[in-house]
């Protein structure tokens, strides 16, 4: 037997349950809201949804800013150039 997750629209809920009692070779069981972590096989980690969870909001305010990301990526591109140009002078002083 196989298991199979459904949402219905509220306003359909009677007519489904009428469609499935027709039918001989489903047994089914209402169940209430519920949320089931997504679990990804080939990584080692879950993604669940959270509400009202404190940890999120404290997770969310040590996240970086935005500038300071930004400003950390051109820092890091000015020593790539400042290295780069010291590679050429080596190779200039060679010649």
């Amino acid at each position: 037997m196989k298991n199979f997750k459904i949402q219905v629209n509220n306003n359909e809920v009677k007519f489904f349950m009428e469609l499935l009692d027709r039918l001989d070779f489903v047994q089914y069981e209402p169940m209430d809201n519920f949320s089931e972590p997504r679990v990804y096989p080939a990584a080692d980690f879950e993604i669940r949804s959270v509400k009202n969870d404190v940890n999120v909001e404290a997770e969310q305010a040590s996240k970086p800013d935005v500038e300071e990301v930004e400003k950390s990526k051109k820092d890091a591109l000015s020593e790539i150039r400042n290295v780069i140009s010291q590679i050429d002078r080596l190779r200039d002083r060679t010649k």
